[in-house]
């Protein structure tokens, strides 16, 4: 089966992979060149925390999300480079004077995913001696929290060099650098040429704004990379704010990415004063550690998202359209593919995610 991918973002690889799994011929089709640094998913943290993006998003999302995280070391296995994947949890502080954002916090959680108060697997809450233990050295300030000991999160980075060496060893057609003039099913037209497919798939994300029936708009998102040997995080921190929720992910080398902005705009020029401030501030605040902290980088770019904040499927016959992942690419993208494949192997047509999702058994939410 020959299958056409305009987007090489992370559902084009995503998708790319798993259709290499089947034994399909992939071409791929991308307006950047194959390392893919334009891309959301390049610049993204790539925290893997359904438990905690449910006290902003809806039930789905949190289902997808607990999907993906027993899908990732399959994906990841094959690949010839390393990509750091681990499931060391997540913690969750307020500052004192917001307490009563962590209380919302656990409200939410209760309240979605049916949990009873004796159940640690998913939610515990914690006191200075365990902050302590998984954030050494964490501001004296910060005398409780909660703990999501499932939870997880991957080397973005990584995952795209990984990929990109991996998509071109299977010896996949890749044309970088190329604009997608036109998609139509089983045809992608660019301005010299048409390619035929049995099947064409769009993971264009905002370039794909034409092909959608409602407004795809973008997210703007800014992160700061900090480097220093004064801080030990194995996994990532959030810190809850009546006004904004920011997290430090760490990566190697005692590197940390911290984020994240969410901005209504498509603006992906340099990130603003005012984003810095904030962002380097909080760290601080929440890690003496990072006083002396090195700049190492900061990146911006802009997300996919509808209005409802969920991911979208469509399909018809020779056509498959994946889109409106925003923030949650790698927290719920390697479901999102699953589903779509299993769509098209239906032959359903003209389905969104949210429809298909509650038409199917298998993927049922089942959180309690």
């Amino acid at each position: 089966m020959k299958i056409g991918i305009a987007g090489a973002g992370l559902a084009g690889r995503l998708l790319a992979l798993a259709c290499l799994q089947r034994g399909w011929d992939v071409t791929l089709f991308d307006a950047d060149d194959d390392r893919g640094q334009t891309s959301c998913g390049f610049v993204a943290a790539g925290m893997l925390a359904p438990y905690t993006e449910s006290e902003s998003c809806e039930p789905l999302l949190c289902a997808l999300g607990l999907q993906a995280l027993e899908i990732w070391p399959e994906i990841l296995k094959p690949l010839s480079l390393p990509v750091s994947f681990h499931r060391h949890g997540t913690l969750v502080v307020s500052h004192p004077q917001d307490t009563a954002e962590l209380v919302r916090f656990k409200n939410i959680l209760d309240r979605k995913l049916t949990l009873s108060h004796s159940d640690t697997t998913i939610l515990q809450a914690v006191t200075r001696e365990k902050l302590e233990e998984v954030a050494p050295g964490i501001a004296p300030i910060f005398k409780h929290g909660f703990w999501l000991p499932t939870e997880g999160h991957i080397n973005t980075q990584e995952f795209y060099l990984a990929t990109t060496a991996y998509l071109q060893q299977q010896n996949v057609t890749w044309h970088p650098h190329t604009q997608v003039k036109n998609i139509n099913p089983f045809q992608i037209e660019l301005a010299d040429a048409t390619h035929e497919f049995d099947l064409v798939c769009d993971c264009r994300g905002l370039g794909a704004k034409d092909a959608w029936p409602e407004l795809l708009r973008g997210i703007r998102g800014e992160v700061i990379w900090l480097q220093t040997s004064s801080v030990t995080l194995e996994c990532p921190l959030r810190l809850l704010h009546p006004r904004h929720s920011i997290y430090i992910s760490p990566r190697t080398n005692h590197t940390f990415v911290v984020g994240a902005t969410s901005i209504e705009s498509e603006d992906t020029s340099e990130i603003c004063v005012e984003s810095m401030l904030e962002l380097l501030s909080t760290a601080y605040t929440l890690h003496p550690g990072f006083g002396q902290a090195r700049i190492i980088k900061t990146l911006t770019q802009a997300r996919p998202a509808f209005s409802d904040q969920q991911p979208k499927l469509m399909y018809q016959k020779g056509l498959l359209k994946i889109n409106g992942l925003h923030r949650h690419g790698y927290m719920a993208g390697p479901a999102v593919i699953q589903e779509a494949l299993k769509l098209v192997a239906k032959g359903k047509e003209a389905l969104t995610f949210p429809e298909l999702l509650l038409e199917s058994e298998e993927t049922a939410c089942k959180l309690s």
